[in-house]
C-alpha cells in the first residue's frame, strides 16, 4: 500500500514540474509572444538599424541597406533604373502581390527640403491611384511579402530586386 501512494505522489509531483515548466515557459498572459520576441530578437542580434523619419540604415551581415520606419527592408527594382533621370515605375498592381510598394501614409507629408544626406535623396512619385510612393532617387520604393521580420532580406533575389542601399 504504501508503494503506490509513494508511485501516486511522485507523479503528481512529475505533473506539478512539467506543469510549472510549461507554464513559466508560455507565460500567463501572452500565449508564448514573449518567447517568440526572445527568438527573433537573438537571431537579429547583430543589426544596428538607426531610424530617420520615413527610413532608417541597417548595418549587419548584409552589409549597409535601407529599412521602412518599422525595420523591415526596403528594394529597389533594377527594370525600374532609369538613366535619363526620370522616376519610372515597372511594378504592376499583379507585381505588387508581392511587392508591396513603400506609400507615404494619408496624413503624411511628404520631406521636400531637407539637410539629412540619406533623407535629400528621398523622392516620391504619385502613383496613377493617387497614392504616392517613396523613391530613392529615382528608384520607387517597395517591401517584399515574405519579409516577416526586422532582419529579413529574402526579396533581394539578385536578379530584377536587390535591397536598397543608402
Amino acid at each position: 500500500m504504501n508503494k503506490q501512494i509513494s508511485v501516486v505522489l511522485v507523479v503528481i509531483l512529475a505533473i506539478v514540474i512539467v506543469g510549472v515548466y510549461l507554464f513559466s515557459a508560455v507565460g500567463s498572459d501572452n500565449s508564448g509572444l514573449d518567447k517568440q520576441n526572445e527568438l527573433s530578437s537573438t537571431e537579429t542580434i547583430n543589426l544596428n538599424i538607426v531610424i530617420n523619419g520615413p527610413v532608417g540604415v541597417a548595418t549587419g551581415a548584409n552589409g549597409e541597406y535601407l529599412v521602412d520606419k518599422n525595420g523591415l527592408t526596403l528594394y529597389v527594382s533594377i527594370k525600374d533604373e532609369n538613366p535619363s533621370g526620370k522616376i519610372s515605375q515597372s511594378c504592376n498592381s499583379q507585381c505588387e502581390k508581392t511587392w508591396p510598394p513603400y506609400l507615404l501614409e494619408e496624413n503624411e507629408t511628404a520631406i521636400t527640403s531637407t539637410t539629412d544626406p540619406l533623407l535629400s535623396k528621398l523622392n516620391y512619385l504619385v502613383r496613377s491611384d493617387g497614392r504616392q510612393q517613396y523613391t530613392l532617387g529615382t528608384q520607387p520604393l517597395y517591401r517584399y511579402v515574405d519579409d516577416l521580420k526586422i532582419g529579413d532580406v529574402k526579396g533581394d533575389t539578385g536578379d530584377d530586386w536587390k535591397v536598397a542601399k543608402p
